[in-house]
């Protein structure tokens, strides 16, 4: 892909900077218009085509279901370590600002049970240009109820994706959307980092979503000024702190899991098939034999 070299005067508008930036941390124009309404000082056309232009190449829109995933992987934690069912751990112990419904829980929970998957998602695995096993990882901030899970568990950059999709454009969304927001909104996006019909080097199944994950490693340059709505205090870690931590409950769930299979691709990367075959996270294996 080649990089846009500047903004057009259009584009340095801080207005429409601010369109691009509500864009990014609300997920679609729908969602901009029903949060400002009739304040918007532009017609839904007119935004539509800044977002698919902008900068020379667009944005990337978001993929999958507006459910917070990070909803969804606490009340499933939360079930797997109880002997409570669905139902009375919703009643008893799940506030009721959370979005994630019951029903999406139990659609989650069928599809665990049979092994299928109706959602995709993206992990990228970045890591400094000639440092290999220190990875990147924030504090997912989605999650805002503190009365139902901590804030801020520690998560790779990862997004939905749509099935079938290039691999390159899964890559940038995830790019644009958990790492270098603030980029896209400027106009500096690194849109060369992003590698041509690269391959993951796994796959796993995280609830009821078939996650590729590809390792992307980053020069100097690009190893600061991380931004996101999504995810905070970005930093590279060592992996094995993250395979061997006492604490896992502070990491979204599977995240050890892949780092352990990062590890061992480091190890040869070679050894990659041309076909995956996803593993399972252990989460999804022990919420697979649950009464509900």
């Amino acid at each position: 892909m080649t990089a846009h070299t500047s903004l057009t005067e259009k584009e340095k508008d801080p207005y429409n900077q601010f369109l691009i930036g509500e864009y990014l941390k609300l997920g679609s124009v729908d969602a901009v218009f029903k949060k400002h309404g009739s304040d918007l000082c532009v017609s839904y056309p007119t935004f539509a085509r800044l977002r698919k232009t902008w900068n020379g190449c667009g944005v990337v829109e978001k993929a999958g279901p507006n459910t917070n995933v990070s909803e969804l992987f606490h009340i499933l934690s939360i079930l797997a370590d109880s002997n409570m069912s669905l139902e009375s751990l919703y009643r008893q112990r799940i506030p009721r600002q959370i979005r994630t419904s019951i029903h999406t829980c139990y659609r989650v929970l069928q599809k665990i049970k049979e092994g299928t998957v109706r959602r995709h998602g993206t992990i990228l695995i970045i890591s400094p240009e000639k440092e290999p096993n220190k990875i990147l990882v924030g504090n997912d901030i989605s999650l805002k109820h503190t009365s139902f899970g901590q804030s801020g568990d520690i998560s790779f950059p990862i997004t939905y994706s749509k099935r079938g999709e290039n691999s390159s454009l899964a890559i940038r969304r995830v790019l644009e959307r958990e790492v270098f927001t603030q980029s896209v909104i400027d106009g500096t996006f690194p849109y060369h980092l992003i590698p041509k019909n690269s391959s993951p080097f796994t796959q796993i199944v995280l609830a009821d979503i078939l996650v590729q994950v590809f390792h992307l490693s980053l020069p100097k340059k690009y190893q600061r000024n991380f931004s996101s709505f999504k995810i905070q205090n970005h930093s590279f870690v060592p992996l094995q702190e993250i395979i061997h931590s006492n604490s896992q409950n502070q990491y979204r769930p599977g995240l050890a899991e892949i780092s352990q299979l990062y590890s061992q691709y480091l190890a040869n990367p070679q050894s990659v098939p041309q076909k995956l075959s996803p593993q399972t996270c252990k989460l999804n294996q022990r919420l697979a034999y649950i009464h509900t």
